[in-house]
Parts: C-alpha cells; structure tokens; sequence
C-alpha cells in the first residue's frame, strides 16, 4: 500500500497535475505527500566581464530569492493538501533536481514520486536534461509522470 508519496513540485501546470493526481491518490489510502523542490543555482552566473567582481553577493542574491519563491509555492500547495485532511510535508533541497529527488526519496522511503513531464523539445532534453527521465531511470519505487 502506497504511505509516502513524494511530490516534486515547481511552479510548472504539470507539477500542479502530479499533485492534484497525488492528492486524489492519498486521499484513499491517507498517504502523507512530501512536495519536495530543488535548488540549483550554479555557482558562477553569466560571463566574468559582464558581472562585478563580488559574484558571490549575486549568486546569494539568486539563491536568497529562489528560495523564497519556493516556500510561497509550498505554502500554497501544503494548504492545498491539508485542506483535504491529508498530512504534508515539505522541504527545499539543494543540488541537482533529479538526483536530490531520488535521494529524498530514499531518505523517506517513499512508496511513490510523482513528477511533471517537462515537455521539453529534443535539443532541450539534450543540452538540459530531463529531471522526469532522471527520475524514471534512477527511482527504486514506482514513479507517477504527469502528462499533458
């Protein structure tokens, strides 16, 4: 029976399906859903001549910002999930999102993860990458992709 559904959750309409469909989920076996996002602020932003020499402040500043955006974002859809009776935790990680997610996922032993495909072109998921395929191919539990 399916207890932790981990829920990785940005402000894309594809997050926001994978939670509604996780919301329904939990809502008969009285899951607990952990809407868990990642941080990646690289360390060194833009072209040495274009920044001032303090790039330190401007990644803090990044980050700082990020950050915020997130806890709004995770107020927003912790109320969402309580206000169905469901228990909800949430947490801001740090690194690279698809492995930061399967290793939450471990930490919690989650029964489940439930992502938004990022509906990326070829050229996109090259260069980029794509959390959702990282998520599919390094998971050990059963992972939900909320599509379009």
């Amino acid at each position: 029976m399916i207890q932790r559904i981990l829920v990785g959750y940005d402000d894309g309409a594809l997050s926001q399906k994978a939670l509604e469909t996780t919301i329904e989920m939990a809502r008969s076996t009285k899951a607990e859903i952990f809407i868990v996002s990642a941080l990646d602020i690289p360390l060194y932003i833009s072209a040495p001549d274009m920044l001032p020499p303090d790039n330190i402040s401007i990644t803090k500043f990044f980050y700082d910002n990020t950050r915020l955006y997130f806890d709004k974002l995770h107020e927003q859809a912790s109320a969402r999930v309580k206000a169905e009776g469901l228990v909800v935790t949430t947490k801001v990680l740090e690194g690279n999102p698809g492995k930061a997610l399967i290793w939450y996922a471990e930490e919690i032993k989650a029964d489940l993860i439930a992502i938004g495909s990022n509906n990326r072109g070829v050229l996109d998921r090259f260069f980029l990458g794509s959390v959702s395929s990282y998520v599919i191919h390094h998971a050990k539990c059963m992972v939900l992709v909320a599509k379009n």
